[in-house]
């Protein structure tokens, strides 16, 4: 254990996440949640047919035996977050998102009406619901769609549950294993439908009117937003309609401006506070939410310099590697879990029965240790376009440059964060962008693109954002990167490697690296670092070669 005490807001599967890691490396940590019990989402509102009860009821136990204390009925208003502000050396807010806007329809005083999270609350609570025989759910994220079979899961064959969307079954934002489970129950999809009024009787639903989506487009944050709307008025009839809306954080105890994050940081704009989860994402999934909580707590373990036990590396001999990457180029399949009949899933037990014990060994034995090399894109690519390359530990020391007019110091105690020793690097001029790379990748990356490119054609480099050019002219051989809109050249010729930028030039060691001399083109004296020459010999060991 050490001293350091944690305090998060929120007792959510991602603030569970965050506190279980921290505990495990010894911080004190209090988990304050506001409702009964703890689970947040995942406790509430996920159908038990998806998550049965006693599997998480069974992790949050496990959680709090291992040491974290979690404190319920706890509401944190913006007095009680300064006090614990004091009180603790880190924050972590993962209230969730709980305002939903519900409808772009008004639907106020009309029974039958329900908001998705609110409905699937009221059925994990067991309250009784009278769905009529015509239900239509409004939206196509994750909570609709759970909505959407939860509905019909209560119909079951006394009645017909619709999913309404404004946009055509392609664009639901539903994870698709999800969406083809809902169809597989008998949901329907209605497409592109924009919904004008609720018709009532009595303050009951009957119905809706709509007018047809003909064009709409998705902005790049991925929200949706018709563009084109007929002007003839149709209707369809429903007992029951549950809107889905736009979910946001109810976060009241700090201004919002206070809560905006870095890219690649979960660190908020007051120290020591951080956020992740449903309040930083918006409706999510589990996995990104657990994720959330544990790069949180990687983020204070690296600022509080107390990390876990590092994972011991795995060491594979050149036979191993190779033997490996055979492997990658097979496809074994994957076990197919048993489901239960579409006729028996009139009720709440889990659909997918679990892995029998030979079945989780065989899915183990399926791994193809992508943390310790990857390299798919390079077996897969047509064009021989990826090349794979060992990085050594020594060679990712950033120098670190102390300079006072003519004399300099040179000191490597920083590294660049780079965490595999096996890398990657795409040449841009033998890509054909087939999306091949994409097909196979097991990160469902992008690997043409999100790989650093090399290039021999400099006029195709010049129109890169980023990247690296190598080029030979007799007896120079030069790499030049382009990086945050900057260049740095790296020059070799038969007496001497020249490493240059807008800030210095320096004469390195041919094969060291090493800093033998600089001139400094700023000013007199001070500190800078030069992680550039340490990202320029690493590529320039893999591709020298190359021309």
């Amino acid at each position: 254990k050490n001293e350091k005490k944690i305090y998060v807001i929120g007792g959510g599967i991602s603030g569970l996440s965050c506190a279980w890691f921290l505990n495990q490396a010894g911080f004190a940590v209090d988990v304050f949640e506001a409702d009964a019990y703890p689970g947040g989402m995942v406790v509430n509102s996920v159908p038990a047919f998806r998550l049965e009860d006693k599997s998480i009821l069974r992790d949050i136990e496990r959680i709090r035996k291992s040491g974290v204390n979690i404190i319920t009925k706890t509401v944190v208003n913006s007095k009680k977050f300064l006090q614990l502000r004091k009180k603790y050396d880190s924050v972590f807010i993962s209230t969730g998102f709980q305002v939903a806007s519900i409808s772009i329809i008004d639907g106020t005083g009309c029974k039958n009406i329900f908001e998705a999270i609110d409905f699937l609350k009221i059925v994990k609570q067991n309250k009784n619901v009278e769905l009529g025989q015509n239900v239509a759910v409004f939206g196509g994220g994750n909570h609709a769609v759970d909505a959407a079979r939860t509905a019909q899961h209560l119909l079951g064959a006394n009645g017909v549950t619709s999913l309404v969307c404004q946009y055509t079954i392609n664009d639901i934002k539903a994870d698709k294993e999800e969406v083809a489970a809902m169809i597989e129950e008998g949901v329907n999809i209605v497409e592109m439908v924009f919904p004008i009024q609720i018709i009532r009787e009595d303050n009951h639903v009957k119905g809706l009117e709509y007018r047809v989506v003909e064009q709409y487009e998705t902005n790049k944050n991925g929200h949706i937003k018709p563009l084109k709307i007929s002007k003839t008025i149709h209707s369809l009839e429903f007992d029951t309609i549950i809107f889905s809306g736009s979910y946001s954080s109810n976060i009241n105890f700090v201004e919002p401006d206070q809560l905006k994050t870095k890219e690649g940081s979960l660190l908020t704009r007051m120290k020591n506070v951080y956020i992740g989860g449903g309040a930083r994402l918006g409706e999510t999934t589990l996995i990104k939410a657990i994720a959330d909580g544990r790069n949180a707590a990687l983020e204070i373990m690296k600022k509080e310099n107390i990390l876990q036990l590092p994972t011991p590396e795995k060491i594979l001999t050149e036979e191993e590697i190779a033997e490996l990457l055979l492997k990658k180029n097979k496809r074994e399949i994957a076990v197919k879990q048993k489901d239960v009949p579409i006729e028996e899933r009139n009720n709440f037990e889990a659909v997918i029965h679990p892995l029998t014990k030979t079945q989780a060994i065989y899915e183990a034995k399926r791994c193809l240790q992508c943390d310790v090399i990857c390299n798919v894109c390079v077996s897969v690519c047509p064009n021989n376009a990826f090349i794979g390359f060992e990085i050594k530990p020594e060679e990712l020391l950033i120098p670190t440059i102390y300079y006072n007019n003519d004399n300099f110091k040179v000191s490597k105690k920083k590294r660049l964060d780079i965490k595999q020793k096996y890398q990657v690097i795409c040449v841009a001029d033998w890509c054909n962008e087939c999306g091949n790379c994409t097909t196979f990748c097991p990160t469902a990356g992008t690997p043409y693109k999100d790989k650093n490119r090399l290039h021999f054609d400099k006029a195709a480099f010049k129109n890169e954002g980023r990247g690296f050019l190598l080029s030979t002219d007799g007896d120079l051989k030069q790499l030049i990167m382009k990086k945050d809109g900057k260049l740095s050249v790296l020059s070799l010729n038969w007496d001497a490697l020249i490493f240059e930028n807008d800030d210095c030039m320096a004469v390195l060691d041919k094969n060291t690296f090493e800093i033998e001399h600089i001139d400094i083109f700023t000013d007199s004296k001070g500190t800078f670092d030069l992680p550039e020459i340490t990202e320029m010999k690493i590529i320039f060991n893999a591709v020298e070669n190359l021309v």
